[in-house]
């Protein structure tokens, strides 16, 4: 895995929110003149079809991916193509809001943690930093859509932060499926006048879905 999320937002001119300081999040010591700080985790109403470590029938030939539903839809536009990494972004055009989607072969991570800390080392990856523990301390339990149920729900951990110099705002989620050795992560991050997390959640239940179908 690689650090990418600094590129994909300076492509999509976010770069002030990507890189205050040198992360949206306080990694290793706060940075002089970082203004970005995490913010309380919005409410989650979830049905727990995939909960932290439960394998559910899923191994490596499992198919997890995002939902690609942006590309085709009206109102967004491709802000970074995927270049073969697992990497791509639209711009929402009303909001100017970014949202990313990676996904990705964890083999690299040490699998014999649990999906917690797992999820917790790729939102530290995206923030490029190698303390972990520095990112778990903001991160919260949440949940996104999965389209194989309809109405199911998959577990994320993520976090929410806001930059008090420009009012932007940003949400990352990260899910670690250790028995299937795929990582997926989403962002949504947004200027002033929006809030990523309630963008996230609107957007969530068409665009943002995970698409699990267990291996034979």
């Amino acid at each position: 895995m690689s650090f990418r999320r600094a590129a994909l937002l300076l492509s999509a001119s976010l770069g002030a929110l990507a890189l205050s300081g040198c992360s949206v999040i306080a990694t290793t010591e706060p940075t002089p003149g970082a203004a970005s700080t995490a913010t309380s985790a919005p409410p989650v109403v979830v049905t727990d079809d995939y909960p932290f470590d439960a394998a559910s029938g899923l191994d490596s030939s499992s198919s997890i991916r995002w939902i690609d539903a942006m590309g085709a839809a009206d109102g967004f536009t491709v802000a970074v193509a995927d270049d073969g990494d697992g990497r791509w972004s639209y711009q929402q055009t009303s909001s100017q809001c970014i949202i990313g989607f990676w996904q990705a072969d964890v083999r690299d991570l040490d699998l014999t943690q649990d999906e917690r800390t797992l999820s917790d080392t790729m939102l530290a990856e995206e923030y490029g930093t190698t303390d972990v523990a520095s990112v778990t301390k903001y991160a919260y339990d949440d949940a996104l859509p999965t389209q194989t149920t309809g109405t199911g729900t998959v577990r994320v951990r993520s976090v929410v932060s806001t930059n008090s110099k420009n009012g932007a705002s940003s949400i990352v989620s990260a899910r670690v499926f250790r028995t299937a050795k795929v990582g997926l992560l989403t962002s949504v991050d947004c200027p002033d006048g929006f809030s990523a997390a309630t963008v996230r959640d609107e957007l969530a239940p068409n665009g943002i879905r995970m698409v699990i179908r267990p291996g034979s």
